[in-house]
């Protein structure tokens, strides 16, 4: 039983590894998407501002609903549709920021935002009973659910502010890296210091010494030994210089005097 299980957990995980990805993925999608029908609800209502433009609505009967806050008529439709864009937008640059307090309005304001598409989507889904309608109220809901994910789990809500002593997950890791490094160096620097210790011992030893002074003596012979030939021979030929000019000046008898005599 657990033979057949290790497969299946792992072949799990690694079908819901990329699953944390998605659902950021999802949540930027949806401030995008919401982003692109907001500026065509500008363009369409700059151009005629009387008229009305709605996002979503479906009729049934004779009856015709319409999503709530996301219908927009007149002048009151045009500035709604603005403000709309530019709340949702700084919304989003908000929860990218360091300071936890600016994050967590920025993802409060999204996560509202995405709730207000789910429940007007889900409303609508209930009125028509239309396949399409399910479809975008599953896929709204799903959306919804990556916008809350990133709000709590996702990168920028692992964010610190400048001032803390929270590190981020690069940070801790390069802080983990550099300690495994100093530890390295001090264990090879340690190595290094048992090795030079002992070549030391080893250096100073008595046996050493003493090779090292008859290695030192024989070096020292075999260089003085060429010097004290040429040594020699410069004397020799000093005193021989020296006694014959003593003989040309009469301080010392030559042979052949001393012969005569």
């Amino acid at each position: 039983m657990v033979i057949q299980l290790k497969p299946t957990s792992a072949r799990l995980a690694r079908w819901t590894k990329p699953l944390p990805r998605l659902a950021v993925g999802g949540a930027w999608f949806f401030v995008l998407f919401s982003l692109a029908h907001l500026a065509w609800v500008i363009g369409a209502k700059w151009a005629d501002p009387a008229g009305l433009t709605t996002l979503y609505q479906t009729t049934v009967g004779d009856e015709t609903y319409r999503a709530w806050g996301l219908a927009y008529a007149g002048t009151l439709g045009l500035l709604l549709a603005m403000a709309q864009a530019a709340v949702v937008g700084a919304a989003a640059v908000m929860s990218l920021r360091a300071r936890p307090k600016t994050r967590r309005i920025g993802h409060a304001i999204l996560i509202a935002w995405a709730a207000l598409w789910a429940l007007n989507l889900m409303r609508l889904a209930g009125l028509d009973l239309q396949l399409d309608s399910f479809c975008q109220a599953t896929i709204m809901i799903l959306l919804l659910g990556s916008t809350v994910y990133r709000a709590a789990c996702g990168p920028s809500s692992r964010l610190s502010a400048p001032d803390t002593n929270v590190y981020t997950d690069s940070a801790r890791e390069n802080v983990v890296r550099n300690t495994r490094l100093t530890a390295q160096h001090i264990v090879a620097a340690t190595e290094m210091a048992d090795i030079t210790q002992s070549v030391r011992r080893k250096r100073w030893s008595p046996g050493m010494m003493t090779a090292r002074l008859r290695k030192a003596g024989v070096r020292a012979a075999r260089a003085t030994k060429p010097l004290a030939r040429s040594l020699g021979r410069t004397l020799a030929a000093g005193g021989r210089r020296l006694r014959h000019y003593l003989h040309d000046k009469g301080v010392i008898p030559s042979a052949n005097r001393s012969a005569s005599g």
